[in-house]
């Protein structure tokens, strides 16, 4: 199956799980960055924000419950340390109460991450549409108010 991008196109088996992902980053606040250095990760600035918007697939016979319990399992064995804030709904002014895992991690010593994932019902079967906002953890209370910015922007197709 064909995938046209507005960045090119690419050939993809037809039995292939469609996970497109769109992501988006906040201009950096201060200083210079350096998006990959060879050996390194990305450049984490304290003050900018990541977005992405994906689809997640739950298998067939799972509710959204079973798979953010297998989700927040898979996180901790991936991130150790990984602490789970919430698990409270936010309230969406559309949509109602969207399934939300709210957070921190560190990816490195003294790099504390907070990211807030929310999970959103689509048209499509055993499919939910994923926005994931991530920030430096020590920043979370400025950055917050542009993240329910976010939250509340978000519209199904």
């Amino acid at each position: 199956m064909k995938h046209v991008l507005p960045i090119g196109s690419i050939a993809i088996p037809d039995d292939w799980e469609d996970r497109t992902t769109y992501q988006f980053v906040s201009q950096p606040k201060k200083g210079l960055e350096v998006p990959m250095a060879a050996g390194r990760a990305v450049n984490v600035n304290a003050t900018r924000t990541s977005v992405l918007l994906a689809r997640a697939p739950i298998p067939e016979g799972s509710t959204i419950e079973d798979f953010l319990r297998n989700q927040i399992d898979e996180l901790k064995k991936a991130l150790p340390g990984l602490k789970v804030n919430s698990r409270d709904p936010w309230s969406h002014a559309q949509l109602g109460a969207v399934q939300t895992v709210d957070v921190t991690f560190e990816i490195g010593p003294g790099m504390p991450v907070r990211q807030l994932q929310f999970y959103f019902a689509t048209k499509a079967p055993h499919t939910y549409a994923t926005l994931t906002l991530s920030c430096n953890a020590k920043q979370y209370d400025q950055q917050q108010s542009e993240m329910q910015q976010i939250f509340a922007s978000y519209v199904g197709a």
